[in-house]
């Protein structure tokens, strides 16, 4: 993070470089210039190699893996998709495979960082 002061300074220089404003006051806050769009959309893939480069995403290893998924479905889709789902998930992930069916209604309705919503115990499949 960038103090306040460094954040100006960098600014600063850098309109100082293109000799742009690179943003303007506008009724709903600070606009981009023309020049400040066209210079973030030529760097926007360089600083995507750098942030891959030093925060390199781990590789999905189903095998391994101890993410949580949860998937809300209606009980026909339940019925007609489940049973494949679960065959899939235990030859593609033996060990870690935790399933609870719940209601795609309630999940729906709630706040997905704040859903308690109810497992039908019947569908609960831990492998």
């Amino acid at each position: 993070m960038l103090s306040q002061p460094a954040t100006s300074n960098a600014l600063a220089r850098l309109r100082h470089l293109t000799n742009d404003a690179l943003f303007v006051r506008a009724s709903g806050g600070l606009q981009p210039t023309p020049v400040a769009i066209a210079l973030a959309q030529q760097i926007r893939p360089a600083l995507h190699q750098i942030q891959t480069a030093l925060w390199p995403e781990p590789e999905f290893d189903p095998k391994t893996s101890d993410r949580v998924f949860t998937i809300g479905m209606t009980d026909y889709v339940e019925f007609v998709l489940l049973p494949r789902l679960l065959e899939t998930l235990q030859s593609s992930a033996p060990q870690s495979v935790d399933i609870f069916c719940v209601d795609a209604i309630a999940l729906q309705s709630s706040s997905p960082r704040s859903a308690h919503v109810a497992e039908r115990p019947h569908c609960k499949h831990n492998h």
